[in-house]
């Protein structure tokens, strides 16, 4: 996702899932246009993938005003997980 290349989405996510990340990457760019996830850690097992990233970026503060949280400057820095299941898989 750091080189902006949402078509490959759709070769490692489900058809249902695709379209849903590649929205909320765009509104995630659109906020943080310097956006950059780093994989932390991914562990598989048979079917299922957990990936813990750390996402930086910096913003104009939209996001902040939007979602109604205190402006603590334009840095932002965020862990998370993600729990994608088999490929053909509803999340």
């Amino acid at each position: 996702m750091n080189g902006r290349h949402l078509e490959a989405l759709d070769e490692i996510c489900s058809p249902s899932l695709a379209p849903k990340l590649r929205i909320s990457f765009t509104q995630f760019r659109r906020a943080f246009p310097d956006w950059h996830q780093e994989l932390l850690e991914l562990v598989a097992d048979d079917s299922t993938v957990v990936a813990r990233f750390r996402c930086t970026g910096f913003t104009d503060n939209r996001i902040t005003r939007m979602w109604g949280l205190e402006d603590r400057g334009p840095e932002c820095s965020n862990s998370q997980e993600t729990t994608p299941s088999s490929p053909n898989s509803v999340r």
